[in-house]
């Protein structure tokens, strides 16, 4: 089984056709968010990749905002899994009161689940649940918590003290809530601090559909040996059947991009909507889902300011991405006569996507479509010339003064306008080289 248990993680080689477009990959990264505090990559339950600046150590943590609330979502998984929970039962029925408005006379919380909440489908208290997706970190949201209390009083304290015991001792992350700072209760619409190979233990849990080790398996290589397998005992923390409820639309109908606590990326489905991910408390609407430009399944978890946890299950692989950074898009930005930002978090998981396109290959038993071809025209000068051409037939051409032409994606690389041959491009051939005053700032934990 995957997976460091309560211990550290076991380092790894990696098995990829080639090593080289994940280092000068993951080396772009850096530059194009220079707020980065650390780059993880793991690969079937070993950490292949780390990265951090000089000024990060591996230990430092991170507020990590709305990525946390997957961790929120598996905690409740694991309260369904010791039967105590189901989530399609209106939490009145579980004796707990409402503390937010749910209508006029609180006349919609005798319908409220706990997959309307995390599921952001809860209507707030303007509507009937299950109808509409707005997304919610605060007060309706925290009713979880109180759910929490009322099914675990019996032998904690608190909400906080039965999550660190059942869930964050198991995992090897004691102290996890520690700083939630609600009396007991848990936050959860996220907040809580993590280092980046802290979160991969979330990630590896995800991916090993919620079985985990109950202790460490044998350092690499000695477990390869025939025998060392069978010294690792596993246990299913949070069940298979609740995992794959988390990651699919529970309400297709009214947002299809969203799991609970957690966006997702799917092939395309006739009732599909079309709505991308929340980015400044509004929801963007771009035709055509997959909304990261990919079509395989993907998870996100995903922090304000680009803090992720990207998980590719068919891969059996997952990244972390700590810091703070903005990264933006046309569709997502906003103008004024005077000014214009462009937020859009969701574009910048699709750059960190195409690193690990370009290193790990497909399992040969299925089929990735990416949304581009790439072809390399012409690099006569210093100044590379480079032509790309989407799947729609439109053709690019990008150099330090060249702007991307209509069609996306090339219409969201906003960076294009300044950068000579933009790096996710250019890393896919293996004679780029780094050369950038950031590479000092970037050193690799072997």
């Amino acid at each position: 089984m995957a997976g460091p248990g309560a211990g550290p993680w076991a380092q790894g080689v990696v098995d990829w056709t080639s090593h080289e477009p994940l280092e000068v990959g993951a080396g772009n990264l850096f530059k194009t968010f220079p707020g980065r505090r650390c780059i993880l990559v793991a690969h079937k339950g070993r950490l292949v990749y780390e990265r951090y600046p000089p000024t990060a150590l591996p230990s430092e943590q991170i507020e990590l905002d709305s990525a946390a609330k997957t961790v929120s979502a598996l905690l409740l998984g694991v309260l369904v899994t010791q039967g105590k929970l189901d989530i399609d039962r209106p939490l009145a029925q579980y004796k707990v009161k409402p503390a937010a408005y749910w209508g006029e006379h609180q006349e919609y919380w005798p319908l409220i689940t706990a997959r309307h909440l995390m599921t952001h489908t809860s209507g707030l208290g303007k509507g009937p649940p299950g109808v509409t997706f707005e997304y919610n970190s605060g007060e309706h949201i925290q009713h979880l918590s109180a759910l929490i209390r009322v099914l675990t009083s019996e032998r904690y304290s608190s909400p906080v003290d039965w999550a660190e015991d059942q869930f964050a001792k198991p995992l090897g992350l004691q102290g996890l809530f520690a700083h939630d700072g609600l009396d007991g209760d848990i936050s959860i619409g996220g907040g809580q601090l993590m280092s980046c190979s802290q979160l991969a233990r979330i990630g590896q849990l995800m991916i090993n559909w919620g079985r985990w080790p109950l202790s460490a398996a044998p350092t690499w290589p000695l477990d390869w040996l025939p025998w060392a397998t069978n010294r690792t005992e596993v246990f299913q923390l949070v069940s298979k059947e609740y995992i794959r409820e988390m990651t699919r639309p529970s309400f297709p109908q009214v947002v299809s991009t969203y799991g609970m606590l957690l966006w997702i990326n799917h092939a395309v489905g006739p009732d599909d909507t079309s709505c991308c991910m929340c980015t400044c408390g509004a929801c963007f609407g771009v035709p055509d889902p997959p909304i990261f430009g990919i079509n395989e399944e993907a998870w996100f978890a995903t922090g304000y300011l680009t803090r992720y946890l990207i998980m590719l299950p068919e891969r059996e692989t997952f990244v972390v991405s700590l810091g703070m950074d903005l990264t933006g898009s046309t569709p997502c930005s906003v103008s004024w006569s005077w000014f214009s930002i462009t937020y859009d978090d969701s574009f910048g998981a699709f750059l960190h996507y195409l690193v690990i396109e370009a290193a790990l290959p497909f399992p040969a038993s299925t089929t990735t479509l990416t949304s581009t071809t790439f072809t390399r025209t012409q690099t006569s000068t210093s100044l590379t010339s480079t032509t790309y051409t989407s799947t729609s037939g439109t053709t690019t051409t990008v150099g330090t003064t060249a702007a991307a032409a209509d069609g996306w994606p090339w219409d969201w690389l906003w960076p294009t306008t300044t950068t000579a041959g933009w790096w996710p491009w250019d890393f896919q051939e293996r004679s780029f080289a780094i050369s950038s005053p950031f590479d000092p700032w970037i050193r690799t934990v072997d």
